[in-house]
């Protein structure tokens, strides 16, 4: 198993952090402008408090259909991380109630549905690639090499994955 060294040092480097401000027009390209202003971003983000959240959890059950709802929100209005530009937090869960004034709902409380729809929809196969449009894909995600390329595609064929 690995050691540390005699004095615990195992070569790290500080933290990448800007060490002044700079313009668009002083970095050589716009990915060197990307890459300061991501640190910028981490740099801030990481020095702002906590972001406080509540979260609530429906679970609804409606003669037998189970949904669950989720909705998060900001505990306070004071400064956060996730204030700082870019550093912007998004509710999950399968339902966003977010957008509710009050997401507080008591505990095994029974509501009556005021109003229900029901929708149907078709999703659509994608379309066939061709077997260059599949090595051409295979080639841009870095899946194989030129000499195993037809080693792949032979393999997802055999599995029944495809059909050429």
């Amino acid at each position: 198993s690995p050691r540390p060294r005699e004095d615990g040092s195992e070569g790290e480097h500080p933290p990448v952090t800007p060490l002044r401000w700079a313009s668009e027009a002083e970095c050589r390209d716009k990915g060197a402008w990307d890459l300061y202003c991501l640190i910028c971003r981490h740099f801030l983000a990481a020095l702002a408090p906590d972001c406080s959240t509540r979260e609530t959890d429906v679970r609804l059950d409606l003669d037998g259909f189970q949904m669950l709802a989720k909705s998060v929100h900001r505990a306070t209005d004071d400064f956060a991380w996730c204030d700082v530009p870019g550093s912007e937090w998004k509710p999950e869960g399968p339902v966003d109630l977010s957008d509710l004034p009050n997401p507080d709902l008591p505990e095994t409380s029974v509501y009556s549905i005021v109003t229900s729809e029901l929708s149907q929809h078709v999703t659509q196969a994608p379309s066939h690639l061709t077997e260059g449009e599949l090595v051409a894909l295979m080639d841009q995600h870095g899946i194989g090499t030129d000499a195993t390329m037809a080693a792949h595609v032979a393999g997802i064929v055999r599995r029944g994955y495809v059909k050429l």
